[in-house]
């Protein structure tokens, strides 16, 4: 990977939270292809960013190493794709994650807060980190739109992550967190795990 990591405009359908029997909560959701927003380039003008459909299928790759992190942060780990507690899927429509956030990882406070967040409503979008190849042509395409609008198409972007954030680059980009009740004894039940060790 080469260039600035860039964060990609948020986008989250359907964020999903659920508290696992373990203790573990999985987070998943999905990151739309074709749709744009408005960002700033580098000199302040206001450009369009579309993210096009299969531009993250490098990270697709068995040996790709993707983290799910809080806002980011790379000192904010949650999951990752080599630790194997983050599953992406690369569809036409959309870049799918699934990540299982292990009890180990919840004892860190930054994994409870980001967790506490996005149940929440607070924190609810998904962001990607990325860098487009060395050669950026192979990366990027500018187009001019019938309105006069400057068009940055990502075709292709080497992913590093993926995030949760609080405040997405595009407007719409709004999840809803559905929550998931535990069996009434899952407490229970983890507390008793805890004691057979």
């Amino acid at each position: 990977m080469t260039g600035e990591l860039q964060a990609g405009a948020a986008l989250a359908s359907g964020l999903e939270l659920r508290r696992e029997g373990d203790g573990s909560v999985t987070v998943a959701g999905r990151f739309p292809y074709g749709t744009e927003t408005t960002l700033s380039d580098a000199g302040g003008r206001e450009v369009r960013e579309r993210i096009e459909p299969g531009a993250f299928s490098d990270a697709m790759r068995e040996d790709a190493d993707v983290h799910l992190l809080a806002a980011h942060s790379f000192d904010r780990p949650l999951a990752s794709t080599r630790s194997g507690t983050l599953t992406l899927r690369d569809t036409a429509e959309a870049l799918e994650i699934e990540a299982r956030i292990t009890p180990a990882i919840l004892r860190a406070g930054y994994a409870n807060d980001a967790i506490a967040a996005a149940e929440a409503g607070l924190s609810t979008g998904l962001s990607p980190g990325f860098r487009l190849p060395a050669e950026r042509s192979t990366g990027e395409a500018w187009e001019t739109a019938p309105d006069g609008a400057r068009v940055r198409r990502i075709t292709r972007a080497m992913l590093a992550e993926v995030s949760l954030v609080t405040r997405p680059a595009y407007d719409t980009a709004r999840a809803t967190v559905q929550r998931h009740r535990e069996a009434p004894d899952a407490g229970l039940r983890r507390a008793l795990r805890r004691w057979r060790a």
